[in-house]
């Protein structure tokens, strides 16, 4: 059986589409995914946070990303999240979609590496219950035989100050475990709608295929194109911009099967994409793909029916109250994140509020750019570029940018206001994207990143893509303040810690206060074996209404 990996090697900030085609078997992509829910019960509207480890042979994977997705019983995928990876970890969160029915749902977690094999052996796959008060369950469908109880047990010792716990009252959990390892601690509602079950799938033949594409993210997201159409020209050229708080631009050509890769490097946060080639009609033969994997087995999707009766109506409306309450007065903040650097290094770099200001652009190039040559031909705008090293001036026009959106009608940028632009550089050398020449650049800036008002291109299709998730900061464990001491505290979720390394004590101690909330809850504290075996010590405890 052959493989064939793509290796994706950078050029400037871009993707290469010169492949190294390198052959291998599959062992050697074999992944485990460990996961640890915060809670296994959450209300439609609800982001729940869990954690995420991947490796391979007990290291981390050398993928940059992972993938979460929720799937429905008829095996559609309801929402889907993609998660940046730190050494294979990440502290990530699901978003429940508000319209969803209640019943329970698939958590799938994998890599891109993994998807493209075939093999949910590779994946990790859990079920989570959704309340949604709007819409009640419907199903009756009884569990499939993948689904086992999970029961793999440690060695780690829980002690609770006390057993049952009235509202609002602090306690101390005492772990006993081996010296520098390392634990997932949640304390939380108990789901009592389902059993502790995870999926074992059989073994199956992976790679459906003799000769298989995989793609490994060693460096970012990879979005993946497929160009339409009986003839393919692989020497067009097609531009993918991503735009948010900062932007950068990515350049693909298609392979002879129609297949285009941008790499989005260390790039993760966007708004939306634009797709355009350098002519003026629009990319439609070009589409977008979803990264997600496709729909699972018939027989993971077989997992046991919700079912409520009329004794579970308080505890359903105290879940429902403290998602609403949890949600406005504690609501996770976004975390700080390292800037990237995008962009360059300019030849000339202009700040347009250290001189006085022309109308438009190509009044101030002309003026105070001279290595920017402007001329009008039948009333319209042209740009040349003086080029430095042969001390002669480009024939062809420059890439012309503004804010990372490629501008192929000069006019019109010469022609737009100089208002809300900051800065324009200019590159008077050639300038390289992967394989791609152009004879300059003019990198025009705006104050806010958002074109400066300068309209989208007629030719340029404008993409809603699926998010690259950003870090966030919960309050679970954080005292709250004087001022948010009054606040309704409705918490289900106590305590949630990730990557808790035990001293040389052999303890760790942690401390909680329980919520309003009465009813059973339980503490969670799985740990990773040297053999990669997640076990699980569990302890429940009451807290009742005073």
């Amino acid at each position: 059986m052959r493989i064939f990996i793509y290796l994706f090697p950078l050029f400037c900030c871009s993707l290469s589409l010169s492949w190294a085609l390198q052959e291998t078997l599959p062992s050697h992509f074999s992944e485990q995914v460990y996961v640890h829910m915060s809670k296994s019960i959450a209300v439609s509207g609800e982001t729940v946070p869990f954690s995420v480890d991947i490796r391979q042979e007990g290291k981390a994977t050398f993928s940059k990303m992972a993938y979460a997705d929720l799937i429905n019983r008829k095996g559609k995928r309801v929402t889907g999240t993609i998660i940046p990876l730190e050494s294979g970890k990440a502290d990530a969160y699901m978003k429940i979609p508000v319209e969803i029915p209640s019943d329970h749902y698939l958590l799938r977690v994998y890599s891109r590496l993994a998807s493209s094999m075939g093999d949910e052996n590779n994946y990790h796959h859990s079920l989570i219950t959704v309340i949604n008060p709007e819409i009640p369950a419907q199903s009756s469908q009884s569990g499939g035989e993948v689904w086992k109880e999970n029961i793999a047990k440690n060695s780690i010792k829980l002690n609770l100050s006390k057993e049952t716990l009235g509202q609002d009252e602090g306690a101390e959990l005492t772990i006993t475990a081996s010296f520098g390892q390392e634990l997932s601690i949640s304390v939380s509602k108990k789901n009592p709608y389902l059993p502790a079950i995870k999926a074992i799938i059989p073994d199956t033949e992976i790679l459906s295929s003799k000769n298989t594409e995989l793609i490994p993210e060693l460096r970012g997201h990879i979005i993946k194109g497929v160009v339409s159409g009986a003839q393919i020209d692989t020497t067009q050229v097609y531009f993918l911009s991503a735009h948010g708080e900062k932007s950068d631009l990515f350049l693909g050509k298609p392979d002879e099967s129609g297949q285009v890769f941008f790499e989005l490097g260390a790039l993760k946060g966007y708004d939306f994409l634009l797709l355009q080639t350098g002519q003026d009609t629009l990319p439609f033969d070009m589409s977008l793909q979803h990264p997600f994997a496709g729909a699972p087995s018939e027989e993971v999707l077989k997992f046991p029916a919700l079912k409520f009766t009329m004794m579970d109506k308080g505890a359903l409306n105290d879940l429902v109250l403290s998602h609403a309450a949890t949600a406005y007065y504690l609501a996770p903040k976004q975390r700080a994140i390292k800037p990237i650097i995008t962009g360059f290094d300019a030849d000339v770099a202009y700040n347009l509020d250290e001189y006085n200001r022309f109308n438009d652009l190509g009044t101030t190039l002309k003026e105070y750019v001279p290595s920017v040559m402007v001329r009008k031909n039948e009333g319209k705008y042209h740009f040349k570029l003086s080029n430095y090293p042969e001390d002669k001036m480009f024939k062809n026009n420059p890439l012309m940018l503004i804010d990372g959106m490629p501008v192929f009608d000069s006019d019109a940028l010469g022609r737009h206001s100089t208002d809300s632009i900051e800065k324009i550089e200019v590159v008077n050398r050639k300038f390289y994207i992967l394989d791609n020449v152009f004879d300059g650049l003019i990198n025009i800036q705006s104050y806010h990143n958002n074109f400066g008002g300068f309209p989208i291109p007629k030719g340029v299709l404008y993409i809603e893509y699926p998010k690259i998730q950003s870090p966030l900061n919960w309050k679970f464990n954080t005292p709250l303040s004087e001022e948010e001491g009054s606040i309704p505290d409705f918490r289900t979720i106590l305590y949630w810690e990730d990557n808790v390394k035990v001293q040389e004590d052999g303890k760790v101690k942690i401390k909680f206060s329980t919520s309003h909330i009465p009813g059973v809850y339980e503490v969670k504290v799985s740990s990773i074996s040297p053999n990669g075996i997640q076990s699980w010590s569990i302890l429940d405890f009451r807290v009742v209404a005073e």
